[in-house]
């Protein structure tokens, strides 16, 4: 349906506006529009698609990285050595220059624009809704959920005309909604409810009315089920009554027993909310922690992992894995770009080669001589992906002109500052308007809600405005990007 939208707008010589949040919807529709894109030759090379946001390359990073996130058709072609983000069809920029203005802005010309903010409350996506909504020809697909008193909400009562703060636009294009929300219906909310089989639920993130709805019909279904919505920053206190047993065996009874006056019963008792006393040998200071083994044959037995072959059936293994890739670049840019990703980065240098320690728990070893990089690793979830995603790093540095690379990093440095800065305008500049920017001064200045001048002191982190609560508002955000920019940790 979504495909069809999109195809019978620019068939008819409109242009089509797809309103996205920067992360997550927007790159599920990219992927469906130049899939399309490639089965149908009449547009291929007739009707552009966009990708406008000032963040747009940062986003694409983030999923370039954790790409092993993604869904088992993304991945399928990430193995196959291709990256599945690197789209035939669609242009991706930061902002509308002046090769795309005839695209994007002259009547009759087909084209696709995706561009955030998602609601239509400013930014890029509520402009070129301005433009083209008087043209009948062109369409607007709504594909997530748009909060009340937003531009977005208002176009589902199908207004003829809006308000822009000094002016009225009519409203003659086409408007659809086609949800892609990634949040769940009734039937899979309940279905994940029943097989949890919690006795306790707490709906939160919802609208009133909604949430109440859907906490009557569970407690209809299931009458012994305790449903609360809490308001917010409500305390709500919840009991898990607990029947299970474990047999405590090996290195974890010794220990259990060397930190108790008396050994302690190799039964641990239920852990309930008072009903039965824990054992008196088990004291609260004994501390153990072990695999819980449960097997339908016996009883389940807590077990210390390295005795996990001796007392059950489970077999265990170690998988070390490595990766060895040809990199024409220095270990010392690998670093660089890594340091954006990870907070714990041990360094060794012997001669030509290079050795880093990613999160205490891969080894990426460069050798300059021999143009190769290697990773080494214990294989598990979390060790695979930081070996993915310092794989992806290494080959997107080959990609790109390595001297701009070399180059930028040995500019930056550790320049902190300034990379807050970049993110602080590329926010400025999707949520505001007027915006004028000081890169040298790091002062910005804009215009915030009806029209309200703003000014932003970044070194000193100061937001100067006549009304206190836009004030507000803008400092919230601009702590919510210094926030974002703190580097993984190790923990």
């Amino acid at each position: 349906r979504f495909l069809k939208a999109v195809h019978s707008i620019v068939r008819r010589g409109g242009k089509c506006l797809l309103p996205v949040f920067a992360l997550g919807r927007a790159q599920e529709l990219l992927l469906m529009l130049d899939e399309y894109w490639d089965a149908n030759p009449d547009l291929k090379d007739q009707v552009q698609i966009l990708y406008a946001s000032p963040i747009v390359f940062k986003c694409m990073k983030v999923f370039e990285t954790f790409i092993n996130f993604c869904g088992e058709p993304v991945r399928q072609v990430a193995d196959q050595g291709v990256n599945p983000f690197e789209f035939k069809y669609v242009k991706t920029i930061q902002r509308i220059t002046e090769g795309y203005r005839d695209w994007v802005y002259q009547p009759g010309v087909p084209c696709v624009v995706m561009a955030a903010p998602g609601m239509l409350q400013s930014g890029l996506s509520r402009d070129l809704f301005e433009a083209w909504a008087p043209d009948k020809r062109n369409g607007v697909i709504m594909t997530g959920y748009s909060v009340k008193g937003t531009l977005g909400s208002q176009l589902k009562s199908e207004p003829v005309e809006i308000q822009s703060q000094d002016k009225s636009v009519q409203v003659s294009c086409s408007v659809e909604f086609i949800s892609f929300s990634a949040h769940a219906d009734f039937e899979q909310t309940r279905e994940f409810v029943e097989q949890l089989k919690t006795p306790n639920v707490v709906l939160v993130h919802g609208e009133k009315d909604a949430m109440a709805r859907l906490r009557n019909k569970l407690q209809e279904l299931h009458p012994s089920l305790t449903v609360m919505t809490p308001d917010l920053v409500q305390k709500v206190d919840l009991e898990f009554p607990r029947d299970r047993q474990a047999l405590v065996v090996g290195k974890l009874a010794q220990q259990l027993e060397d930190a108790t006056a008396e050994p302690p019963s190799k039964r641990l008792q239920p852990m309930t909310n008072g009903q039965q006393p824990a054992p008196a040998a088990a004291a609260p200071s004994a501390h153990v922690e072990g695999v819980l083994v449960v097997d339908k044959k016996q009883e389940p037995l807590l077990v210390h992992p390295d005795e996990l072959a001796l007392y059950s059936d489970v077999k265990v293994s170690s998988l070390e894995e490595v990766l060895r890739v040809d990199f024409p670049l220095s270990g010392e840019l690998l670093e660089g770009a890594l340091r954006d990703l990870y907070e714990d980065i041990d360094v060794t240098v012997d001669k030509d080669v290079r050795e880093l320690l990613v999160n205490g728990a891969v080894r990426a070893r460069v050798d300059t001589a021999k143009k190769t990089l290697e990773l080494r690793w214990k294989g598990s979830p979390l060790n695979d992906l930081v070996a993915d995603s310092i794989s992806f790093t290494a080959l997107e540095l080959i990609k790109k002109p390595t001297p701009h690379q070399a180059l930028q990093w040995a500019e930056r440095g550790g320049d902190d500052e300034g990379r807050i800065f970049d993110v602080v305008e590329c926010y400025v500049r999707e949520n505001y308007s007027d915006v004028e920017v000081d890169r040298e001064a790091r002062q910005i200045d804009m215009e915030a809600e009806g029209k309200v001048k703003v000014h932003i002191d970044f070194p000193n982190r100061k937001v100067e405005c006549e009304r206190a609560e836009v004030a507000v508002k803008v400092r919230q955000g601009l702590r919510r990007c210094e926030a974002a920019m703190i580097p993984i940790s190790s923990a």
